[in-house]
């Protein structure tokens, strides 16, 4: 019953040939066992921090991008100096004219450990009991 809350972070993989980064998680809880992979379809790019063994995640939400353009304005600023020109081109989309980009950004947030947020198209939920 959880589907993401409380889950333990077993790993996160990339594929960036298909655009896709992929976290792989347990939930195991009085009797309760899932294992659920968190797919973000049409990925650009991630920042994740405090990246540790039994990294818990509390919750995963679409954030609205004034609130992240604020909170990432140092680390978005090194992004767009640093960066290839598509992946500026896209978060200046993104922060500049976000109506007109197709990426949105998902926010994970965490009880211990790993946490930060991910740039895609979509995120997509997949549980096994």
């Amino acid at each position: 019953m959880s589907l993401i809350h409380d889950n333990t972070i077993k790993s996160y993989s990339i594929d960036f040939e298909n655009e896709m980064l992929t976290i792989e998680t347990r939930y195991e809880d009085s009797g309760v066992h899932e294992k659920t992979s968190i797919v973000f379809r049409g990925y650009l790019m991630h920042v994740f921090y405090s990246e540790m063994k039994g990294s818990i995640i509390f919750d995963i939400a679409e954030c609205p991008i004034d609130i992240f353009s604020k909170k990432n304005y140092e680390v978005l600023a090194r992004l767009r100096e640093h960066d290839c020109p598509i992946i500026s081109e896209h978060i200046h989309d993104l922060i500049n004219r976000p109506k007109a980009s197709r990426f949105k950004v998902f926010s994970i947030s965490s009880v211990l450990g790993l946490y930060g947020w991910v740039v895609a198209e979509q995120m997509e939920i997949n549980t096994n009991t």
